[in-house]
């Protein structure tokens, strides 16, 4: 018997997940033809889609054309990253005498929310519009590890001026760390093809120095006259040379704190090398980690194709790393029963 509650969706069917059940493709697009494709399996941004001045459709997120490639893949393309999005060391959490043990995916520690994290679900879509899609989420007490029953609604909307909003919402029956974000790796130039060309500026005035680990190795520091500064925009590849050679990173992979996180300002401002397309990017969240893709080589993305490093960047807007043992950088990060998680993230674009 169907569910005469349920909402009425509007999408394709794709591959068999691990679940057993196909996974489903969902489009929201606007009236200028900007669309963007949304899988309930990891609640996935599979593809991002401009309409350019000359009526070209510009593919500019990496992503897989198989669910199995999704599967078999480790760049977390797309995916929506939770219940703590980044790295906690040891994977191990302390509150109030009592010691969490979370799955270690990374080594000795947890990343992203462990091996089965929110990428590794089934979303349950509850609302569908022609310009929005809402996925829910049940985390049940234990998963990875984690404290408590954790209850997750996340909207993906697109606007007609080519904004596409992510509206993150969360709640927890017990304390728990929760941090949220979406892992797409941005190429304003099309499918591949390296980043470095790219324009970039960032309004921060401090990063964190992480070790070879990617977990935080000193208090944040100021970045002035150091390769991580994007205050002034600049090509991402100008120094390349200083973080390539460092071996331990072999490019950003690092958290900035900024300055002014806000819906309304722009913390990043990307411009494609062909000058056709800009991106900026607002958030609520303190930090963002810039990551530029150097661990990409051999995975398999749109049209066949298998992406090199530096196909992509990303800009993970999320709390930093290890900060449920930091309460110095951001307060309390343990969200309690009866608060709201609430927090948005907005990638507007123009385009030429």
């Amino acid at each position: 018997m169907s569910d005469s509650s349920a909402p009425e969706l509007d999408y394709q069917s794709w591959q068999f997940a691990p679940d057993g059940a196909p996974a489903r493709v969902f489009t929201i697009r606007n009236q200028g033809g900007s669309t963007a494709r949304i899988c309930d399996y990891g609640a996935t941004l599979l593809s991002l889609q401009l309409v350019l001045a000359d009526g070209e459709l510009r593919e500019v997120v990496l992503g897989c054309d198989q669910l199995e490639d999704y599967l078999n893949q480790s760049s977390f393309l797309g995916a929506t990253v939770g219940r703590f999005a980044n790295r906690i060391a040891g994977a191990s959490l302390e509150r109030a005498g009592k010691t969490y043990t979370l799955n270690a995916n990374e080594g000795d520690n947890c990343l992203h929310g462990g091996a089965q994290g929110f990428d590794k679900k089934r979303w349950t879509v509850t609302h569908q519009s022609s310009e929005s899609l809402t996925l829910e989420l049940v985390s049940s007490d234990g998963d990875q590890g984690f404290p408590g029953e954790c209850k997750v609604k996340l909207t993906y909307r697109i606007s007609e001026k080519d904004q596409l909003t992510l509206d993150y919402h969360a709640s927890v029956d017990q304390e728990c760390p929760v941090n949220l974000t979406n892992h797409s790796y941005f190429n304003l130039d099309g499918i591949a093809g390296d980043i470095g060309h790219h324009s970039l500026s960032i309004d921060a005035d401090q990063y964190l120095p992480v070790n070879a680990q990617g977990l935080p190795e000193s208090e944040p520091v100021d970045l002035s006259d150091t390769a991580f500064d994007f205050r002034t925009m600049k090509d991402i590849r100008s120094n390349w040379r200083e973080v390539s050679d460092d071996l331990t990173h072999r490019g950003y992979d690092h958290s900035y704190i900024l300055n002014q996180p806000s819906i309304t300002k722009p913390f990043a401002h990307a411009v494609s090398s062909d000058n056709l397309v800009e991106m900026k990017v607002y958030t609520t969240k303190p930090a963002v980690q810039l990551y530029t893709g150097q661990y990409l080589q051999g995975t398999m993305g749109h049209k066949g194709l298998r992406y090199q490093n530096r196909d992509g960047f990303c800009l993970e807007t999320q709390f930093l790393p290890d900060s449920p043992a930091n309460p110095q950088w951001h307060g309390d990060v343990w969200l309690k029963p009866g608060q709201a998680y609430r927090h948005q993230t907005c990638y507007e674009f123009i385009t030429r």
